[in-house]
């Protein structure tokens, strides 16, 4: 992974010749913790409710994971600061075993949230896997305030970007934009792509399902309010600076490079030819 990780920078440093140099290289990792958001999560675990221990071995220490249960009404005050942007692990019916989960928030209509699963299995031997990592992280840090913005980058912004290479891989997305503009790019951003039946939940989602990213396809579902979630806290959540959560370094720029790598050189020009229509519009 780390060398794909050094191909998906390569990728977006050589489409800035293509761009002329006007790409956002802005890193938003920093963005994605709230206030006060290094609080562990581990003195959250249910009182008086024993671990759940998954594996065959019962005495193994490895695999006991914490209950931690989230009344979603409470996400809208002060305890979105625990579980906003940090990682639990919930159970994968399509697997049958516990998967990665992030809840994010969306930071122009405030109190929706979304909770996005990685089809992934959590191995408690190895514990939270730089894979996973940055599969958690592209979600939280496209869902940060600026991303998709304008004006604020001083270059062509990232969330644009992810618009026209999408459109430069496929010609519906592309006939969008050139009719739609700005309000297309965002619709695109959105996960709403042209005769799909339904939403992705997200620009990351879309280019997962697309075979753009290295990561297996999350799901996102909207998170209603006044619900419980059963999740689960495992000790290898808990990093060196607290709570692992949506914070790998350069998230996006790394996605972004994955499309470009995916587009080629043919699929790039494309996209450098609709960028004009993608911000077209644009308030």
């Amino acid at each position: 992974m780390t060398e794909s990780f050094d191909t998906y920078e390569k990728s977006f440093e050589d489409a800035q010749n293509v761009f002329d140099g006007r790409l956002d290289v802005t890193d938003r990792s920093t963005a994605v913790l709230p206030t006060n958001g290094q609080q562990s999560v581990e003195f959250m675990v249910d009182n008086g409710e024993e671990a759940v221990d998954f594996a065959v071995d019962n005495g193994d220490e490895e695999n006991k994971f914490f209950p931690v249960t989230i009344d979603t009404q409470y996400l809208r005050d002060d305890t979105s600061k625990l579980f906003v942007n940090r990682v639990l692990l919930m159970h994968n019916p399509r697997l049958g075993v516990l998967s990665p989960i992030i809840i994010t928030k969306d930071p122009e209509h405030k109190g929706e949230f979304q909770i996005t699963m990685l089809n992934q299995p959590y191995d408690a031997k190895i514990g939270f896997s730089k894979g996973m990592h940055f599969g958690v992280s592209v979600k939280a840090q496209t869902r940060v305030a600026g991303f998709g913005g304008h004006g604020q980058a001083g270059g062509f912004e990232q969330g644009h970007f992810s618009g026209v290479i999408l459109g430069g891989s496929d010609n519906r997305i592309a006939n969008s934009l050139v009719s739609g503009g700005d309000a297309a790019t965002h619709d695109i951003l959105a996960g709403a792509l042209p005769d799909a039946p339904r939403k992705t939940g997200g620009i990351s989602e879309t280019m997962a399902a697309k075979g753009m990213l290295d990561i297996p396809e999350p799901i996102t579902q909207p998170l209603p309010d006044k619900v419980l979630l059963q999740t689960y806290w495992h000790h290898k959540l808990e990093g060196d600076d607290g709570p692992v959560g949506g914070d790998y370094a350069n998230a996006t720029k790394l996605m972004l490079g994955a499309g470009v790598r995916a587009l080629g050189a043919a699929g790039l020009e494309r996209a450098r030819l609709l960028v004009d229509d993608a911000v077209r519009g644009a308030a």
